[in-house]
This record gives C-alpha cells, sequence and structure tokens, in this order.
C-alpha cells in the first residue's frame, strides 16, 4: 500500500464514516481538501463543514497539485481537451458545453433519431464526460 499525502473529501453526511477520515488524516498530519457542496444537499453539510474548518477548498484538479511541489501539472489545450476517445460519439459530444441542452436539442441539431442520441448520451455519462442536470446535459471533462 501507498504513502497517502491527504484526503479528499467528495460527499460526507454530517458526522459520516468520511469525515472520521478526514479527522484522522488531519490528526496524522496529512492535507484534507474538499468539494463544496449546495447548503441545501444532506451529503454535503460534512464537506461545508471540513472546508469550514480549514479543508482545503477543491474546484479543480489544480488545487490540489499546487499543494505539492513535486507534482507536475501540465495544462492542456483547449482543442485537445474536447476530444474523448470514441470518436463516433464526437459530434455529440461538441454540442454539449457548460450550459444545458435537450436530447431532443441535440436530435434537431444533428437531424438523428432520439434513440441514437439517447444511446450516444448514455454513453458518454458512463464515460464521466457529461452528466444529467436540470434542463439537459452538460460537459463535465474540461473547465470552461
Amino acid at each position: 500500500m501507498g504513502y497517502q499525502y491527504g484526503v479528499l473529501v467528495i460527499e460526507a453526511t454530517y458526522r459520516s464514516g468520511t469525515s472520521v477520515t478526514a479527522k484522522l488524516a488531519k490528526k496524522q498530519g496529512k492535507l484534507v481538501f474538499a468539494i463544496p457542496h449546495n447548503i441545501d444537499d444532506y451529503h454535503g453539510v460534512g464537506t461545508n463543514k471540513l472546508i469550514k474548518q480549514g479543508a482545503k477548498l477543491v474546484t479543480q484538479t489544480k488545487d490540489i497539485i499546487k499543494e505539492y511541489p513535486f507534482l507536475k501539472y501540465k495544462e492542456i489545450p483547449k482543442e485537445q481537451s474536447r476530444k474523448i476517445c470514441n470518436t463516433k460519439y464526437q459530434d455529440v459530444y461538441e454540442l454539449i458545453t457548460d450550459k444545458p441542452i435537450t436530447a431532443n436539442e441535440i436530435c434537431k441539431k444533428l437531424n438523428k433519431n432520439i434513440a441514437e442520441i439517447n444511446n450516444v448520451l448514455l454513453m458518454l455519462e458512463l464515460e464521466e464526460n457529461i452528466k444529467k442536470v436540470e434542463g439537459g446535459y452538460i460537459c463535465i471533462s474540461d473547465e470552461k
């Protein structure tokens, strides 16, 4: 088992096992990082509390990397960051930005049927390139 330098808390309810892990990491002198949540989100109560108690706020990868000088961060040019492995999904993926777009809107823009688009959206979601939100789908694989 490798040496741990810190802990990243993604979700934590109030008094959860994740909160206990973060507390133990802090006692061991490790950095604790936390991703903030909406204040109404039950699964984010612990992460927000950790941030209030001094955990490092994380909104992008660089927030963690900058704390460890021995780690190098290489910026990926925007044109490369919008590429995905499976090129047959590229035309759909290029329409998805940080503003929600519906499957029907994608169908109209690409002149494809809904079954085909839904299949591609599912695959992009499973590959963690996009996520479904209120109002449609948004891109999550790069920072805009």
